[in-house]
This record gives structure tokens, C-alpha cells and sequence, in this order.
């Protein structure tokens, strides 16, 4: 018989540095055309709470935290993240992170997640989920196209992506060393496609 074939969407979501599931929800998200909110969720949900308490039993981060949503941490963590992100690049660092303190959120761990989201982005952009400005979404086209030969030769090998062992995990919650990056930065380096 014919060898196994990814579809389109296999295709696309194989070029992402999640899960099958996960990958399926970004796609979904950038056809939505809600591919900041979707990645803002997608990290919080995979990533550190940037939720500071100060002492056992202490609920004052909590109940900060629920004034973005009371029904879901992960989603009210993302809201979170893209208020500071918004309020960063409106205001500057320093009004971002008052802010975050004013709530007991780390910036520290809110800077993580916000580089993780920033290289999410990035790849969904190269899969062509997401145009440059990671705004709007060409993912309907990418998915209507007809499969690549090179999906015949992929097999099923389930990610054509690499991540060197060096430069650690795409979506790695780990805030050492880099501390003042803003995921604006050239990190394009610790996402390589297999030739």
C-alpha cells in the first residue's frame, strides 16, 4: 500500500513544539484569529503561576488574581500576562511592573512566560499560522493546501522540529541567565527544523 501521509493539519501542527492536543488547540486559536490569547493560555497553562504568596494560607495573591477571571487560573494567569505585556508596551517596564507587584505577581516569572509566548508565536508564524505581526491568521490557507511531498517522507514521525539540547526546551519556563530579555530578542537560534 501507500506509505502514511500527514494531512495538512498534521503537517502544520508537526511543525509546532507541542503536544498533538495542544498543537491542535493553537491551530484552532489562530483560525479564530486569537493567536495571542491562545498562546498567552496555552504557556500559562503549561508554565510556573507567577502568583507570589507571602506565607501559608495566604489568599491576598489569589484574590488578585481572581479579579482576572474566578473561574480558571490558567486563564486568569493569561489574562494576566497579556495585561502586563500590554501595559509594558504602553507604559513602559517600570509601569508594567509596579503594576505586577501590586497584584503579588513575579515579574520575574511573568517575563518567563511572556518569552515563552513570544517563541510560540514564532513558530507558529514559520508553520504560517500567524502573520508577522502575530495578528489576524492565515491558518485557513495553510490548512486548505494540499499535503507537501515531503509529508510522504516524514512518515509518522510526529515532530520535524529539534530543539538542541543546549539551549534547553522552546517552551521552557527556566528564567536563568536572561533575565532583561523581553521576547523580543533573536531566540529564532533554539528552534531548528530537521533537514
Amino acid at each position: 500500500g501507500l506509505p502514511p501521509r500527514l494531512l495538512p493539519l498534521g503537517e502544520v501542527v508537526a511543525r509546532l513544539p507541542l503536544e498533538p492536543l495542544l498543537g491542535r488547540a493553537a491551530v484552532l486559536g489562530a483560525l479564530l484569529g486569537a493567536a495571542q490569547a491562545t498562546t498567552a493560555a496555552l504557556v500559562a497553562a503549561g508554565g510556573r503561576s507567577p502568583i507570589v504568596q507571602q506565607g501559608r494560607g495566604d489568599r491576598r495573591a489569589m484574590d488578585r488574581l481572581r479579579e482576572f477571571c474566578d473561574w480558571s487560573d490558567a486563564i486568569a494567569i493569561a489574562k494576566a500576562l497579556i495585561f502586563w505585556e500590554e501595559q509594558r508596551a504602553e507604559s513602559g517596564e517600570a509601569a508594567a511592573n509596579a503594576w505586577a507587584n501590586k497584584r503579588l505577581l513575579s515579574i520575574a516569572q511573568l517575563r518567563s512566560l511572556s518569552r515563552a509566548k513570544a517563541r510560540l508565536l514564532r513558530a507558529m508564524r514559520r508553520a504560517g499560522l500567524t502573520t508577522l505581526s502575530g495578528v489576524g491568521s492565515d491558518a485557513a490557507e495553510v490548512l486548505a493546501a494540499k499535503p507537501s511531498p515531503e509529508a510522504a517522507d516524514m512518515g509518522a514521525s510526529p515532530l520535524p522540529l529539534e530543539v538542541s539540547s543546549e539551549q534547553g526546551s522552546a517552551l521552557s519556563d527556566d528564567d536563568s541567565g536572561d533575565e532583561g530579555t523581553d521576547g523580543s530578542g533573536d531566540e529564532d537560534a533554539q528552534i531548528t527544523e530537521l533537514e
